[in-house]
């Protein structure tokens, strides 16, 4: 066989299995926290719908970060600044992290840029809210359930038939858990509201037009170990990974 046939095959051997590897290979989700103990049931969740996980912390945050990612999860945590969509701070606003707030809400814009999936819980539904030119209710009162198991269905909400939402629950309805005392107030550009709480506060959003952009205000998380009536947000976030993954 001539040398230059014989490295032409070698060539398109490494190629497919090179292919094969990537097919083979799990969707890395970035998992964007304050504490490493906030990170265990959003990993497990994340895992138990076929993705890995990189945790993204704001002492290391690089906007390098971001390279290899295939799909990114905000999680829930302190306040936002209200500095970020020029208000003064509400006298009940707390654990505020300017740090976590530049890291995230860069790390959203970037995202939607790259038009990388991602997906917003609690404070991460006002993350990308706020990265998107909106602003928040910052103190709310009714809602925040922490007296409570975490897995406790605190209110139902009701889901935008149509949306992406809707599609993925497979449902216009839901009894959800609730720990937040803050909500969005005005939206955000591009985004539309998904559902609501009985009281009309905004639970979900999403961005129409992006492959996938969705946030909700409950914690699905936490029911990981108690029945599955979330998951499918989790394996949606990773399904639209892996599709980013192959681009």
């Amino acid at each position: 066989m001539p040398l230059k046939t014989l490295h032409r095959r070698i060539e398109l051997n490494l190629i497919e299995n090179l292919d094969t590897y990537n097919s083979m290979k799990k969707p890395l989700i970035g998992i964007a926290a304050d504490k490493p103990r906030r990170v265990s049931k959003y990993r497990k969740s994340v895992e138990e719908a076929g993705g890995e996980i990189k945790t993204l912390y704001p002492e290391s945050f690089t906007i390098e970060a971001l390279d290899g990612l295939n799909g990114l999860l905000l999680t829930g945590g302190g306040d936002i600044d209200a500095s970020e969509f020029d208000e003064p701070n509400h006298p009940q606003v707390y654990n505020v992290d300017p740090k976590r707030d530049s890291m995230e809400l860069t790390l959203t814009r970037k995202a939607l840029e790259k038009n990388l999936p991602v997906l917003g819980i609690c404070r991460g539904l006002q993350v990308m809210n706020v990265a998107m030119g909106g602003n928040l209710i910052q103190h709310l009162e009714g809602h925040d359930d922490s007296n409570s198991e975490r897995y406790n269905i605190a209110h139902p909400v009701k889901i935008l038939e149509g949306t992406k939402l809707n599609r993925i629950l497979g449902k216009s309805s839901a009894g959800v858990n609730s720990f937040h005392h803050q909500a969005i107030k005005h939206l955000g550009d591009r985004l539309i509201a998904t559902a609501w709480s009985p009281d009309n506060v905004i639970e979900g959003i999403e961005i129409p037009d992006a492959d996938y952009f969705i946030g909700v205000q409950w914690h699905p998380e936490e029911f990981v170990d108690f029945g599955k009536d979330f998951q499918a947000l989790f394996d949606s976030l990773v399904d639209a990974a892996r599709t980013f993954q192959k681009k």
